[in-house]
């Protein structure tokens, strides 16, 4: 684009323009070189028009994950539009930066910017911004583990949507309380919104919300052992993930079945499905804890089985880049896997020291239905004493007792009878 002979002002209302076009392109680094090549011409026009341009380059370096170059550039944007006061281009900096903040770590500092811009939108009657930054500071929650916080938030943004009869982001909405409910070990609820965002995502032909959705459905499904419905939901998501070429949702679909079959002791299409996983994962996102879930599974797996030498392999693959991503979830059931190893190897001291360490993770994260997993591994463990073993079965009867996990609560009853009968 060559400068035309007209103001400054005019000059950056075009190419902010241009800018915006190829954002939805989705050609970041074009952005980029524009924004960089009319650089000095911003500080001279300032106002509005070149806020803009500042914005629309922090949002292209945010997508191609130059983070530095995103904060830098947003922070430009926020002191030079900031001049006029609140305005709606303002709340939009103020949610750029919170996920760039986010992105970076500092999650505080992302929990200001995101409530900065709810506040200017809700002065400015702009329900759809309100909104969307409700929907980003839930999800900043979440990302910490605090699911009531992010539950509260989620369900204002709700009542938000409903009066601006915004049923995408409903949809959307209702898919995310579903998961927290599905982390919280309240799965009836759980169900109950994942099946709303399956009924409105259909609704608005988003075939791929729908798979997700679906996805989600099925993790519910097997947590409480219903394996039957959990394929079903599988086969559900998978013709939709297909459609929609979507990598990173058909490599949640190979480890949500390949969970599922090793469960249902199908232990050879396991093996291949979950490899399936980790092989496409690497292809898109090699060294990122999708590709981590993928051998935290296998290694599941190779414990059932009593390969504890692939096991160990996978774990150790897997553990740096959760505890790099800070996924207490996932590194807790790490944890759970190097206990059990750990057992079958006869190393009894070391099992309990990482029985008591995965319990301590999955406590801080607040993922009870992974704790309760542990509990049972830990009350089935030779490693403990038989009053021990009890103790942990007791907990994690305790849970699915409240969770009204039915077919879970059974199963446990017969492993207490059992250690009640030796």
């Amino acid at each position: 684009m060559k400068m035309h002979e007209t103001t400054g002002q005019g000059f950056c209302e075009s190419i902010a323009h241009f800018m915006t076009a190829l954002l939805e392109q989705r050609d970041f680094a074009a952005v980029v070189k524009q924004y960089e090549h009319n650089r000095s011409l911003l500080d001279e026009v300032g106002g509005s028009a070149a806020g803009t341009v500042l914005h629309r380059a922090a949002s292209a370096y945010a997508s191609l994950s130059n983070y530095p170059s995103a904060l830098k550039t947003a922070r430009l944007a926020q002191a030079m539009i900031a001049a006029e006061g609140d305005t709606l281009l303002l709340a939009e900096i103020f949610v750029t930066l919170g996920g760039v903040l986010r992105d970076l770590g500092q999650l505080r500092e992302a929990e200001k910017a995101f409530r900065d811009a709810e506040s200017i939108f809700r002065r400015k009657d702009c329900l759809e911004g309100q909104s969307r930054a409700l929907n980003h500071l839930a999800g900043l929650f979440y990302r910490q583990n605090e699911y009531r916080n992010a539950l509260a938030v989620l369900m204002d943004a709700v009542e938000i949507a409903r009066k601006n009869g915004d049923k995408k982001k409903l949809a959307f909405m209702m898919g995310n309380i579903g998961r927290i409910h599905t982390f919280t070990g309240d799965l009836a609820e759980a169900e109950r919104h994942l099946k709303i965002n399956i009924e409105l995502s259909n609704e608005l032909s988003d075939q791929i919300e729908v798979a997700r959705a679906y996805l989600s459905l099925a993790y519910v499904y097997i947590q409480s052992a219903d394996y039957v419905a959990a394929e079903w939901a599988l086969g559900e998501a998978y013709p939709r993930i297909v459609i929609s070429v979507s990598k990173k949702d058909e490599v949640c679909y190979y480890t949500y079945l390949g969970e599922l079959q090793y469960r249902m002791g199908r232990f050879d299409e396991s093996k291949a499905t979950l490899e399936r996983a980790l092989y496409l994962a690497e292809e898109v996102a090699p060294n990122t804890t999708l590709a981590a879930r993928a051998m935290r599974h296998l290694a599941e797996l190779a414990v059932r089985t009593g390969n504890t030498r692939v096991a160990s392999r996978y774990v150790a693959k897997a553990m740096p880049i959760f505890e790099k991503a800070n996924d207490k979830v996932e590194t807790g059931a790490l944890w759970k896997v190097k206990a059990q190893i750990a057992e079958q190897s006869d190393l009894k001291d070391e099992a309990v020291k990482a029985f008591k360490r995965s319990l301590d993770l999955q406590a801080e994260s607040g993922v009870r239905w992974e704790k309760a997993e542990t509990l049972l591994a830990a009350g089935c463990s030779t490693a403990f004493s038989s009053r021990e073993r009890m103790t942990y079965l007791f907990r994690a009867e305790e849970f699915y007792a409240r969770c009204h996990m039915v077919r879970r609560h059974d199963e446990i009853g017969r492993i207490i009878h059992a250690q009640d009968n030796r």
